[in-house]
């Protein structure tokens, strides 16, 4: 079962910048990852692609264009 965090929550897992496995679930309200520790890589310029898990916050965050709030 995956794992859902609300596209209000400032997460990397909602975030254009992680690109770790994810969809955009509940009418797109919601980015769901296989786990809250899920991995993946931040394309955001100044992080080098580093892995974070799908549940830190940065302050480089931007909302993911699938989701709504």
């Amino acid at each position: 079962m995956p794992f859902a965090i609300p596209s209000t929550e400032k997460k990397c897992g909602t975030c254009r910048h992680w690109t770790g496995t994810r969809r955009a679930g509940q009418s797109n309200k919601v980015s769901e990852v296989e786990s809250p520790s899920a991995r993946g890589p931040c394309s955001e310029r100044t992080r080098g692609n580093v892995e974070v898990s799908a549940n830190q916050a940065c302050a480089k965050y931007e909302r993911w264009d699938l989701l709504r709030l």
